[in-house]
């Protein structure tokens, strides 16, 4: 079975993929970035809710607030390869305000490159292909994500080089201790010339918040 399925994965790879305009490279942080949102889809959400219910909740590449999304809840997915621990870039001042109705969770993945790991982009993503492969729905909206993102399996040979180790994983709620800018931390209204607050947070001290 599960030769069967590596084998359909490079089928439909070459169908979807192959015909696509030339991607640039993805950078590190993306590359992270998408690994950790793939570790939440396959080792969180599918285990928990079954593989077609899970890719349905992975909003964040069209354009969604947050990472993934359904009724009651949201998760928010970052990664770090910071040396210092869980320190994670926070992409404006609302990203980190929790949705109308429901909780806010981030889900927090310490990286490291070795070149001896295991873990790359090309095989995470095969594993993602092998957990769907018995809906072809599910299959289309795993790849409509990855060009989205700016995937390319023309670079795969190139991701293959960047090899990481998995330090920690956790799952935080936030809550009103949870260390964070939102619009309410401002007497004023931000400048009109002001477009973008970014801001990083240090989440070595909050284990009272994983779940």
């Amino acid at each position: 079975m599960e030769e069967r399925s590596q084998d359909y994965y490079h089928l439909r790879k070459s169908r979807r993929f192959w015909g696509q305009i030339p991607q640039d490279l993805l950078s590190e942080k993306e590359v992270t970035g998408l690994i950790a949102e793939l570790r939440f889809l396959t080792e969180m959400l599918i285990p928990e809710v079954g593989p077609a219910e899970a890719i349905k909740r992975w909003h964040g590449p069209f354009g969604s607030r947050h990472d993934f999304e359904w009724p009651g809840s949201s998760v928010e997915v970052k990664a770090t390869t910071s040396s210092r621990g869980r320190i994670f870039h926070i992409n404006g001042i609302d990203q980190l305000d929790p949705p109308e109705n429901g909780k806010l969770f981030v889900f927090g993945v310490r990286l490291r490159e070795e070149g001896g790991a295991e873990l790359t982009l090309p095989g995470i993503i095969e594993s993602c292909y092998n957990l769907l492969s018995s809906d072809e729905d599910s299959l289309d909206r795993l790849e409509s994500a990855l060009v989205q993102i700016g995937y390319s399996p023309l670079h795969n040979e190139e991701y293959e080089r960047s090899r990481f180790r998995i330090i920690e994983e956790a799952l935080f709620e936030v809550k009103d201790d949870f260390p964070r800018i939102s619009a309410r931390n401002f007497v004023e209204e931000l400048h009109a010339g002001i477009e973008r607050v970014d801001y990083e947070i240090n989440l070595n001290g909050f284990d009272k918040l994983i779940q």
